[in-house]
Protein backbone atom coordinates (compact mmCIF):
# COMPACT_ATOMS: atom_id res chain seq x y z
CA UNK A 1 0.00 0.00 0.00
CA UNK A 2 1.14 3.40 -0.44
CA UNK A 3 0.29 6.20 1.61
CA UNK A 4 0.55 9.89 0.28
CA UNK A 5 1.51 12.44 2.64
CA UNK A 6 4.14 12.77 4.67
CA UNK A 7 4.06 12.68 8.98
CA UNK A 8 0.37 10.71 8.40
CA UNK A 9 2.47 8.39 6.41
CA UNK A 10 4.70 6.91 9.45
CA UNK A 11 1.42 7.11 11.80
CA UNK A 12 -0.09 4.91 9.95
CA UNK A 13 2.07 2.16 8.57
CA UNK A 14 3.29 1.90 12.09
CA UNK A 15 -0.13 1.95 12.91
CA UNK A 16 -1.05 -0.92 10.53
CA UNK A 17 2.05 -2.72 11.82
CA UNK A 18 1.14 -2.99 14.82
CA UNK A 19 -2.99 -4.12 13.77
CA UNK A 20 -0.94 -6.80 11.89
CA UNK A 21 1.00 -8.29 14.74
CA UNK A 22 -1.43 -7.56 17.36
CA UNK A 23 -4.89 -8.12 16.11
CA UNK A 24 -7.32 -5.20 15.96
CA UNK A 25 -9.38 -6.11 18.66
CA UNK A 26 -6.04 -5.50 20.97
CA UNK A 27 -7.17 -8.61 23.10
CA UNK A 28 -5.35 -12.07 22.76
CA UNK A 29 -5.03 -12.86 19.04
CA UNK A 30 -7.27 -15.27 17.25
CA UNK A 31 -4.78 -16.10 14.34
CA UNK A 32 -4.39 -19.39 13.23
CA UNK A 33 -1.06 -20.83 14.15
CA UNK A 34 0.98 -22.24 11.96
CA UNK A 35 1.66 -26.17 11.94
CA UNK A 36 4.90 -26.85 12.73
CA UNK A 37 7.37 -28.43 10.14
CA UNK A 38 8.32 -32.10 10.62
CA UNK A 39 11.77 -32.89 10.47
CA UNK A 40 12.93 -32.99 7.13
CA UNK A 41 10.20 -31.45 5.28
CA UNK A 42 10.68 -28.73 2.59
CA UNK A 43 9.85 -24.97 3.97
CA UNK A 44 8.01 -22.88 1.47
CA UNK A 45 7.26 -19.48 2.24
CA UNK A 46 4.25 -18.25 0.54
CA UNK A 47 4.49 -14.63 -1.30
CA UNK A 48 1.53 -12.44 -2.91
CA UNK A 49 1.34 -9.23 -3.84
CA UNK A 50 -1.95 -8.76 -4.31
CA UNK A 51 -2.91 -5.13 -3.82
CA UNK A 52 -5.93 -4.98 -5.80
CA UNK A 53 -8.32 -7.69 -5.77
CA UNK A 54 -9.36 -9.46 -9.35
CA UNK A 55 -6.68 -7.87 -10.86
CA UNK A 56 -4.14 -10.75 -11.07
CA UNK A 57 -6.90 -13.42 -11.58
CA UNK A 58 -8.74 -11.47 -14.16
CA UNK A 59 -5.52 -10.66 -16.26
CA UNK A 60 -2.96 -13.48 -15.78
CA UNK A 61 -2.47 -17.18 -16.15
CA UNK A 62 -1.89 -18.55 -12.87
CA UNK A 63 1.55 -20.09 -13.96
CA UNK A 64 2.41 -16.35 -14.44
CA UNK A 65 1.65 -15.28 -10.75
CA UNK A 66 5.00 -16.48 -8.69
CA UNK A 67 6.66 -14.46 -11.18
CA UNK A 68 4.41 -11.04 -10.93
CA UNK A 69 4.61 -12.03 -6.79
CA UNK A 70 8.68 -11.66 -6.97
CA UNK A 71 8.48 -8.71 -9.08
CA UNK A 72 8.23 -4.71 -7.58
CA UNK A 73 4.67 -3.51 -8.66
CA UNK A 74 7.13 -0.47 -10.41
CA UNK A 75 9.29 -3.33 -12.73
CA UNK A 76 6.42 -6.32 -13.18
CA UNK A 77 7.79 -7.94 -16.34
CA UNK A 78 4.47 -9.33 -16.45
CA UNK A 79 1.48 -7.97 -15.52
CA UNK A 80 1.59 -4.71 -17.63
CA UNK A 81 1.06 -6.27 -21.09
CA UNK A 82 -0.79 -9.44 -19.89
CA UNK A 83 -3.56 -6.58 -19.11
CA UNK A 84 -3.30 -4.99 -22.62
CA UNK A 85 -3.16 -8.52 -23.86
CA UNK A 86 -6.62 -10.01 -22.04
CA UNK A 87 -8.34 -6.39 -22.35
CA UNK A 88 -7.71 -6.49 -26.36
CA UNK A 89 -7.96 -10.47 -27.43
CA UNK A 90 -10.44 -12.56 -24.37
CA UNK A 91 -12.25 -9.25 -23.29
CA UNK A 92 -12.59 -7.82 -26.99
CA UNK A 93 -12.02 -4.41 -25.93
CA UNK A 94 -10.37 -1.58 -28.18
CA UNK A 95 -6.72 -0.45 -27.71
CA UNK A 96 -7.63 2.82 -25.91
CA UNK A 97 -9.81 1.33 -23.53
CA UNK A 98 -7.03 -1.69 -22.75
CA UNK A 99 -4.64 0.98 -22.48
CA UNK A 100 -6.48 2.82 -19.96
CA UNK A 101 -7.18 0.05 -17.61
CA UNK A 102 -3.25 -0.69 -17.76
CA UNK A 103 -3.22 2.77 -17.10
CA UNK A 104 -5.39 2.73 -13.80
CA UNK A 105 -4.06 -0.52 -12.71
CA UNK A 106 -0.59 -0.49 -12.79
CA UNK A 107 1.01 0.05 -10.29
CA UNK A 108 -0.96 -2.65 -8.35
CA UNK A 109 -0.65 -1.02 -5.48
CA UNK A 110 -3.57 0.12 -3.10
CA UNK A 111 -3.15 3.94 -3.03
CA UNK A 112 -4.60 5.95 0.03
CA UNK A 113 -3.78 10.31 0.26
CA UNK A 114 -3.85 11.00 3.90
CA UNK A 115 -4.29 14.73 2.88
CA UNK A 116 -7.82 14.28 1.60
CA UNK A 117 -10.71 14.81 3.93
CA UNK A 118 -12.83 12.06 3.53
CA UNK A 119 -14.43 9.75 6.42
CA UNK A 120 -14.17 6.62 4.18
CA UNK A 121 -12.42 4.87 1.48
CA UNK A 122 -12.86 4.97 -2.41
CA UNK A 123 -11.57 1.65 -3.97
CA UNK A 124 -9.44 3.75 -7.08
CA UNK A 125 -10.96 6.79 -5.75
CA UNK A 126 -6.92 8.75 -6.40
CA UNK A 127 -6.42 6.82 -9.79
CA UNK A 128 -10.21 7.61 -11.41
CA UNK A 129 -9.87 11.69 -10.06
CA UNK A 130 -12.73 10.52 -7.34
CA UNK A 131 -15.06 9.10 -9.62
CA UNK A 132 -15.75 5.96 -7.16
CA UNK A 133 -16.51 7.96 -4.13
CA UNK A 134 -13.76 10.29 -2.92
CA UNK A 135 -10.08 11.03 -3.71
CA UNK A 136 -8.48 9.36 -0.24
CA UNK A 137 -8.40 6.33 -2.62
CA UNK A 138 -7.36 3.00 -0.37
CA UNK A 139 -10.53 0.75 0.40
CA UNK A 140 -13.72 1.23 2.38
CA UNK A 141 -15.03 -1.89 3.69
CA UNK A 142 -17.99 -1.51 1.75
CA UNK A 143 -16.43 -1.10 -1.56
CA UNK A 144 -17.51 -3.97 -3.98
CA UNK A 145 -14.10 -3.95 -5.83
CA UNK A 146 -15.05 -7.14 -7.73
CA UNK A 147 -18.19 -5.24 -9.41
CA UNK A 148 -16.06 -2.16 -10.08
CA UNK A 149 -13.35 -4.39 -11.84
CA UNK A 150 -15.70 -6.24 -13.56
CA UNK A 151 -17.80 -3.01 -14.56
CA UNK A 152 -14.68 -1.32 -15.79
CA UNK A 153 -13.64 -4.32 -17.50
CA UNK A 154 -16.46 -5.60 -19.30
CA UNK A 155 -18.45 -2.43 -18.73
CA UNK A 156 -18.94 0.96 -19.63
CA UNK A 157 -17.24 2.27 -16.45
CA UNK A 158 -14.17 3.88 -18.22
CA UNK A 159 -16.73 5.19 -20.73
CA UNK A 160 -19.17 6.71 -18.69
CA UNK A 161 -16.57 8.33 -16.55
CA UNK A 162 -15.27 9.97 -20.00
CA UNK A 163 -11.76 8.32 -19.54
CA UNK A 164 -11.92 7.04 -23.08
CA UNK A 165 -14.87 7.13 -25.59
CA UNK A 166 -17.17 3.96 -26.17
CA UNK A 167 -15.60 1.08 -27.73
CA UNK A 168 -18.93 -0.62 -27.77
CA UNK A 169 -17.65 -4.00 -26.87
CA UNK A 170 -19.12 -4.25 -23.09
CA UNK A 171 -20.42 -7.66 -22.29
CA UNK A 172 -23.15 -7.09 -19.68
CA UNK A 173 -23.55 -10.27 -18.35
CA UNK A 174 -19.85 -10.30 -16.61
CA UNK A 175 -20.15 -6.66 -15.26
CA UNK A 176 -20.83 -8.08 -11.97
CA UNK A 177 -20.52 -10.72 -10.01
CA UNK A 178 -24.11 -10.67 -8.34
CA UNK A 179 -23.10 -11.62 -4.43
CA UNK A 180 -25.19 -8.98 -3.25
CA UNK A 181 -23.87 -8.78 0.98
CA UNK A 182 -25.06 -6.35 4.26
CA UNK A 183 -23.15 -3.48 4.27
CA UNK A 184 -23.72 -2.49 7.72
CA UNK A 185 -20.49 -3.09 9.57
CA UNK A 186 -20.40 -4.97 12.22
CA UNK A 187 -19.04 -3.86 16.05
CA UNK A 188 -16.06 -6.77 15.35
CA UNK A 189 -14.02 -8.36 13.36
CA UNK A 190 -14.26 -9.40 10.63
CA UNK A 191 -16.71 -6.37 10.81
CA UNK A 192 -18.56 -7.56 7.51
CA UNK A 193 -21.21 -10.36 7.50
CA UNK A 194 -20.20 -13.09 4.79
CA UNK A 195 -21.76 -12.46 1.50
CA UNK A 196 -25.56 -13.82 1.41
Amino acid sequence: MRILGIAPTLALSVGVAIAALTGCGGGTSTAIQPKPIPPGATQYIQIERLARPAVKEAFEMFARHDQTNRSSPYADPILPGDIVTFMTTAAGRDAATASAIQSILIPDEMVADLSQSASDGAYLGIETGGATGNKFGGRGLDNDVIAISLGAIFGNTLSALGVVPDDHHESPCLTNDNVPYDKTPNAAFPYLDPPK
